[in-house]
């Protein structure tokens, strides 16, 4: 039981951490990691590489997190589990987690917000569109967008919870492991949110430049 659930974090986690963002870049000639906020995400690449560029990395990101969920539901219904949304979850979870800290590029990435978008839509796709037009409408009345991101990133486990049980009626075990998987999920990126602006707030003070190993970068989608 322990070396399946070791095995599904593990399986998201490596697909997770495909640097989508580092070969379309490097594709468009550029290093994701040299240009702009540094950050491994799509909006780093729509700002600095290009608009259809910055596409492309927000569908493999996205993709990244859908299909991880979908290879840990996969692989609970191998080993013969009767519920296996636990196991995809975690699987969801641990694609957030190698998007973030990818183990290819030395555990630099992205924050994370598109892998967390793609992982809600096989098991709550009304909970990530929900908090996705949240985050927009955030974004419009406050033109702020990574503080618009971190409130969104905050709401998205109470959404997801609330969804579920008003008009979906899932029972209690599957809200609670949903809403548990999306919280560690939006952990995993608020904690990248964070590290981007304390190494912001350390350039713009004088500071040194930030060591990107494991280090996200500001602002917006990731």
């Amino acid at each position: 039981m322990i070396l399946d659930v070791v095995a599904a974090f593990a399986a998201g986690y490596l697909l997770g951490g495909v640097p989508a963002a580092m070969w379309i870049s490097r594709l468009a000639g550029s290093d994701i990691f040299r240009i702009g906020s540094r950050n491994m995400g799509a909006m780093n690449t729509a700002r600095n590489v290009g608009f259809i560029a910055g596409i492309a990395v927000f569908a493999a990101d996205v993709g990244k997190g859908a299909l991880a969920v979908i290879l840990g539901g996969w692989m609970a219904t191998v080993v013969g589990r009767a519920d296996p949304l636990g196991m995809a979850l975690l699987a969801g979870v641990g694609a957030v987690a190698g998007h973030a800290w990818s183990p290819y590029v030395r555990f630099r990435g992205g924050k994370g917000l598109a892998a967390i978008f793609g992982a809600s839509l096989p098991v709550a796709p009304w909970a990530g569109v929900t908090t996705l037009l949240l985050l927009i409408a955030l974004i419009l009345l406050s033109k702020r967008s990574e503080a618009s991101a971190v409130a969104s990133l905050i709401l998205l486990p109470f959404v997801s919870a609330s969804l579920a049980i008003r008009f979906f009626a899932w029972p209690p075990e599957q809200v609670a492991l949903v809403t548990l998987a999306f919280a560690v999920m939006s952990l995993v990126s608020v904690v990248k949110h964070r590290q981007a602006w304390r190494e912001r707030r350390a350039v713009t003070t004088g500071g040194a430049e930030p060591n990107r190993g494991g280090s996200g970068g500001p602002p917006g989608a990731r």
